[in-house]
């Protein structure tokens, strides 16, 4: 079973708690930062970099979709408008990356998601 960390981006971004998560989960629309500038942020970040990065966005609008593929994303979702059918995407997510897809060597068995 995965383990749910939710962590400010801002806060991520200055000091990483402890092990560092197997997906982020990234929501463009953000309080004090701007969703595409912590993408960019993460992937330029050698910490970050091999992290995939699922972005999340009320917004299917074509531009912020191919800018966060030429940002490297893994993937971008239009989130669910209700609240059961948001808790279902996420366990596709975690099922996808922690049952089917390999993650990057140093992953631990207990997997975490940085939402």
């Amino acid at each position: 079973a995965a383990k749910c960390l939710l962590v400010p981006a801002h806060r991520t971004l200055e000091r990483p708690h402890g092990r560092l998560p197997d997906i982020i989960l990234l929501d463009l629309s953000l309080p004090r930062m701007n969703g595409m500038d912590v993408l960019r942020t993460l992937k330029n970040d050698v910490r970050f970099k091999q992290i995939p990065v699922i972005i999340m966005s009320n917004s299917g609008a074509g531009p912020n979709v191919l800018h966060c593929y030429r940002e490297y994303a893994a993937a971008y979702l239009i989130k669910p408008s209700d609240i059961s059918k948001y808790r279902e995407a996420i366990s596709l997510i975690e099922k996808f990356f922690f049952i089917l897809a390999v993650l990057p060597a140093g992953s631990g068995t207990r997997a975490r998601i940085a939402e």
